[in-house]
């Protein structure tokens, strides 16, 4: 560890090796913007999009400086192709980077870099974050992310199923892997992903929507 922290410094744009930190310190001193951006997490758990936007705005509102809730809100406005607040709020969360966890900045490198199109980099960065925490869903679920937008469908299904054996009963897990399947034409096992995910969560709506997709896709009509 202590020969790595001197290059994750430099990759991670700080220049000098952190102390360890307080919570506050790595996220913000402002108790209502914490509880602001927490608010957000639930709202996101509960998919109340318009609420995690109204949070987020706030956290970052209360504190100028919160560089992760400025990086919260950058993702979730790309992920909804805001691409313009997208950009404003990463260039807050990277003017206040030095305010992030060591993970929290690489995270930030990785997803500037993919923003900014140098996606070779920005494929790298997010795997050295899941060689360093190779257990942490969101990285995996990041860096599944950007092979399938660009088109590296076979390796993003391997870390799907890589990441599944981690974690069997996750949803978005699930999702990924049904979506990559029929991406790649294996239309019956991309049915019996589809079918396994409507029967763990058969409360879901969206799971049985697409169930009767891939019934499409295999060409079982009746079944769709």
């Amino acid at each position: 560890i202590t020969e790595l922290l001197p290059v994750l410094s430099v990759r991670c744009s700080d220049g000098s090796i952190q102390p360890t930190r307080s919570v506050t310190e790595m996220t913000t001193m402002n108790p209502a913007a914490y509880q602001a951006f927490v608010a957000s997490r639930i709202a996101e758990d509960q998919a109340l999009y318009g609420e995690l936007f109204a949070h987020l705005r706030s956290a970052v509102e209360l504190d100028s400086t919160f560089a992760l809730a400025h990086f919260r809100l950058a993702k979730m406005s790309a992920q909804f192709r805001r691409h313009a607040a997208a950009r404003e709020s990463g260039e807050m969360a990277w003017k206040w980077r030095a305010n992030l966890s060591i993970k929290d900045r690489m995270q930030l490198d990785a997803w500037r870099a993919g923003i900014q199109n140098s996606v070779p980099e920005s494929i790298e960065l997010y795997r050295e974050l899941h060689e360093r925490w190779p257990d942490d869903l969101p990285i995996l679920e990041e860096l599944i992310n950007i092979l399938y937008m660009w088109r590296y469908a076979n390796e993003s299904l391997e870390m799907v199923e890589s990441a599944l054996d981690l974690y069997p009963d996750e949803q978005s897990l699930l999702n990924w892997k049904q979506t990559l399947l029929k991406q790649l034409g294996l239309s019956q096992e991309a049915v019996q992903t589809a079918r396994q995910l409507a029967h763990l969560a058969p409360d879901n709506a969206n799971n049985w929507d697409e169930l009767g997709l891939r019934f499409v896709d295999a060409a079982s009509l009746d079944s769709a």
